[in-house]
């Protein structure tokens, strides 16, 4: 954060530069497992906020839910993005899953 307010200022004697060209936008294959880890999200959130509920009460439901609001709509975004997608592979890549280790 203190680099955002001082790094402006050291640039100031240096003369502007054009913007790098940004890279096309390739639209990627989107395979069945950000399906498959979007509804898990949205299926574990579910629960836990469903947990909270029975066990502590509405609001605190409420409190557990803000706070779960990242994850679920990251969630949604890999159920809609799948959704939308021209091209989908209903397979499942397990080695990206795993992060390719």
């Amino acid at each position: 954060m203190l680099y955002g307010l001082v790094a402006p200022m050291s640039r100031a004697g240096r003369t502007p530069q054009s913007p790098p060209a940004a890279p096309p936008v390739t639209q990627g294959v989107h395979n069945a497992g950000e399906l498959l880890v979007g509804v898990a999200g949205l299926v574990i959130s579910a629960v836990l906020v469903g947990g909270i509920a029975v066990t502590a009460g509405l609001l605190w439901a409420l409190l557990g839910g803000v706070l779960l609001l990242p994850m679920i709509a990251g969630c949604v975004y890999l159920c809609v993005s799948f959704a939308r997608a021209e091209r989908r592979e209903w397979t499942i890549d397990f080695q990206k899953l795993r992060g390719n280790r």
